[in-house]
């Protein structure tokens, strides 16, 4: 399958998230790799094998899928996801970017626009090109600055938010 993402954790495992195959965890080991484990579906808070992005915080992971986002907050494979969904506040089910801000806020890009959810307080935010002037609802890439604002790489150029404001870049 195509590698989509890669991220370590500070305990050392291994993420790899690929196109149809789901996430390999894994660690390295002195003559190779050793203990694999296939996040599937079945067995995890995944709603979908096609993994377009990673996101590693700590020991939290956090996946981008053509079907929501799943976050992971556990070590063991069953335990501890939180699957989000457009149901549940996203605009869109594909989730091509994911970061999380040093305020504990999640940010999904998607191919309608941009999504915080604040899981301390369950809260969502939207943020689309009608709504809040981005240049593209497409987010390609996302990253926070120092001063906190949240970037977003479109096809038609760079979008920063920053306490409720966008400031555009067009290319």
């Amino acid at each position: 399958y195509e590698i989509t993402g890669i991220g370590t954790s500070r305990n050392g495992l291994t993420f790899v998230s690929t196109m149809g195959g789901g996430v390999e965890r894994f660690t390295r080991e002195v003559d190779g790799v050793s203990g694999a484990t296939q996040y599937d579906t079945n067995w995890s808070g995944l709603a979908s094998m096609h993994i377009l992005c990673l996101h590693m915080d700590d020991t939290v992971q956090a996946y981008g899928t053509t079907k929501g986002v799943a976050i992971h907050y556990s070590e063991f494979t069953k335990w501890n996801w939180l699957t989000l969904l457009p149901e549940m506040g996203l605009n869109a089910d594909t989730v091509i970017s994911v970061v999380r801000g040093s305020d504990r806020r999640w940010w999904f890009g998607t191919t309608r626009g941009l999504n915080s959810y604040d899981e301390d307080r369950y809260e969502w935010g939207s943020y689309t090109l009608h709504s809040h002037g981005l240049l593209n609802d497409s987010i390609l890439h996302l990253a926070e600055d120092t001063d906190g604002a949240i970037w977003m790489a479109t096809p038609r150029g760079l979008s920063r938010l920053q306490d409720g404001q966008v400031t555009n870049y067009p290319k």
